[in-house]
């Protein structure tokens, strides 16, 4: 479900974009609608990004699976900047966290290579979800 805020008075929205970001037809089109934009660098300091985040109440970030792990300094970020609600982009079943359920934790054994690197790229995916989702907690974001 959407839900447009973007012309709601008593609601503001803010988009944290990347450089180079900016100036895209869908960017360009959030501000039309009346959403702020700020342009951040991920890989900036924790400081800075934090900076941007105060006043917040909600960070939604909506990142790629490669970008998952940017994440981690995004709600160190959250948390210095006063941010009361984080909301990771978390691409996983719902699930006990890693060593709760052995099914979640345990991959059967591939005999091909193809299989090997494969089981191997899933492992570093659901890896970094958890490490994300295990920043998360760590900071007490609700």
């Amino acid at each position: 479900m959407w839900v447009d805020y973007t012309n709601n008075k008593s609601q503001s929205v803010t988009a944290l974009i990347r450089p180079g970001s900016d100036d895209r037809p869908d960017i360009r089109a959030l501000r039309e609608r009346g959403s702020k934009t700020v342009v951040i660098n991920l890989e900036g300091s924790t400081e800075e990004i934090a900076k941007s985040l105060e006043g917040r109440n909600v960070l939604l970030p909506a990142v790629s699976i490669p970008a998952t792990r940017s994440q981690i300094p995004l709600a160190t970020a959250a948390k210095l900047g006063g941010v009361k609600r984080f909301m990771p982009t978390f691409y996983a079943p719902v699930a006990p966290p890693k060593g709760a359920v052995a099914l979640r934790d345990t991959v059967s054994e591939p005999q091909d290579t193809d299989a090997i690197h494969q089981r191997h790229k899933q492992q570093t995916k659901r890896s970094q979800k958890e490490d994300v989702l295990n920043q998360v907690k760590s900071l007490a974001l609700p």
